[in-house]
């Protein structure tokens, strides 16, 4: 999630991720008919492979989000999923950008009531995640296990780092 500045940003991100699933493209058709909220722009990027980009149609950012969580459903199908969302602590942050618009608060509540969804939040400041998940203040408020990950020995990695990138 970082440098998202608005719910548009999020949503096009969130968006992005969801194309990446191998079912994506056989499913466009009712892709575009689930997200009426989004006014999605489908393109060639500098790859060559397909890029979609959207903008918020009517500012409705409510609807937006609840429509990116239907359609994720809908190409997951009877499959349960996860969601990880990586730098998770800039949430703390977008509020204060996205004119008070509460997306903390409208994703924790379509997270909880999703079953075929789990979530894993990771990030890289720790304080941050830290006070949004044990702060009774903060939507997320107890809401995830906290697993830290300690650093990773310095040889361990290289070994692994240099095993997996040989090329033969």
């Amino acid at each position: 999630l970082w440098g998202i500045k608005n719910t548009e940003d999020f949503c096009l991100r969130f968006l992005r991720g969801i194309q990446k699933i191998k079912t994506f493209s056989s499913k466009l058709h009712s892709v575009l008919n689930i997200i009426k909220s989004l006014r999605p722009v489908i393109g060639i990027g500098e790859s060559g492979t397909p890029e979609i980009s959207c903008s918020l149609e009517g500012g409705n950012q409510d609807i937006a989000l609840e429509e990116i969580f239907k359609l994720l459903r809908k190409l997951l199908g009877k499959r349960k999923g996860v969601l990880i969302f990586d730098e998770f602590q800039e949430m703390a942050l977008f509020d204060k950008r996205d004119d008070n618009y509460d997306l903390k608060g409208r994703l924790r509540s379509i997270i909880q009531l999703d079953n075929a969804i789990s979530c894993i939040y990771c990030g890289s400041i720790k304080h941050i995640l830290l006070d949004m998940f044990e702060n009774r203040n903060e939507p997320f408020y107890d809401s995830a296990l906290k697993m830290p990950l300690e650093n990773i020995p310095f040889d361990e990695f290289s070994k692994f780092i240099t095993a997996r990138f040989k090329t033969e």
